[in-house]
């Protein structure tokens, strides 16, 4: 091989490396800025030119038609180099075809320029060479884009099923949250917040059904709030409900923790004292009424 030959080769791969230093600074600049890299004419450039270096590679040790040993050799290089960039390129066809051709016109060209019998047999050779490849070379992409694209459809789905799996969590535990205030409120008053008669009845089930078993009795006692009716007739419904919420408040702060305050009806409520004996009933009922005989209700006259 001469001198020029080699020198004129690596010039070519030079200008190949700097090429596609070029082409994956601007890929890089792309990707820092947001841009989508794409596919231009400066990549397929880049893709054609690292083909051709191969390729004049093969040209730059193409033997003469008296060396019918060498060029089977050469032509397996080349069938080695392209079918290796079939696997590398598989994803992006418009990659492969400008590798591979630009690969190749060098050497069947030499091949068919020779003029002897046998490189004018493997010149036709490279031609149906590339032709069978190229169909392989589709039948590889098509093969290769649907895995892509099946993986990418998992992923996606996957993503859909979690975020579906998340909101059906937080909708399951809105509905949660909502049920248990819908049974809060079923068991609550609704002017003055403590407990309504159905859940003094059941709380009041409960406690005597304990003390059957312990014998300690619980004591229920009933608050009628005196001259009600006046409130409501003087001052209206709403200074009338304001009153109720206070004498609530006052029950429920005057009574001991594990009493159950309710309204049982009316201006009528109740406090039912566990495990509470007579005399230890009228204790807490009288402390009972002396706070409420004590306080006020905000906005209107004693």
């Amino acid at each position: 091989v001469s001198a020029p030959r080699v020198l004129t080769w690596l010039g070519l791969v030079l200008a190949a490396l700097v090429v596609h230093a070029l082409t994956l600074r601007d890929h890089d600049r792309r990707y820092r800025s947001g841009e989508a890299p794409g596919w231009t004419l400066w990549r397929a450039f880049d893709i054609a030119l690292q083909g051709f270096a191969w390729g004049s590679l093969a040209l730059l040790a193409f033997p003469g038609s008296d060396a019918p040993e060498a060029q089977v050799l050469v032509l397996v290089f080349m069938c080695a180099a392209s079918t290796s960039g079939s696997l590398s390129c598989a994803p992006l066809r418009a990659a492969y075809y400008p590798y591979v051709i630009a690969m190749w016109t060098p050497v069947v060209v030499a091949f068919a320029l020779d003029g002897s019998e046998l490189n004018q047999l493997l010149a036709i050779a490279s031609v149906i060479y590339l032709v069978i490849l190229a169909g392989y070379y589709t039948l590889a992409n098509r093969n290769v884009v649907d895995m892509i694209r099946f993986r990418h459809d998992a992923a996606a789905l996957a993503e859909r099923v979690a975020l579906e799996q998340e909101r059906t969590l937080s909708v399951n535990a809105e509905l949660r949250r909502a049920h248990a205030e819908v049974q809060r409120l079923a068991l609550l008053d609704d002017v003055t917040g403590v407990a309504n008669r159905r859940h003094l009845l059941a709380v009041l089930e409960h406690e005597l059904a304990t003390a059957a078993r312990t014998g300690l009795w619980p004591s229920l006692a009933l608050i009628d709030i005196d001259r009600f009716k006046a409130v409501n007739d003087t001052y209206g419904h709403i200074a009338g409900d304001d009153a109720l919420r206070h004498v609530a408040t006052t029950i429920a702060g005057t009574a001991r923790a594990a009493d159950a305050v309710a309204r049982f009806g009316g201006e009528e409520f109740a406090v039912l004292m566990p495990a509470t004996a007579l005399a230890g009933a009228v204790d807490g009922a009288e402390r009972i009424r002396a706070a409420v005989a004590a306080s006020a209700v905000p906005g209107l006259d004693d």
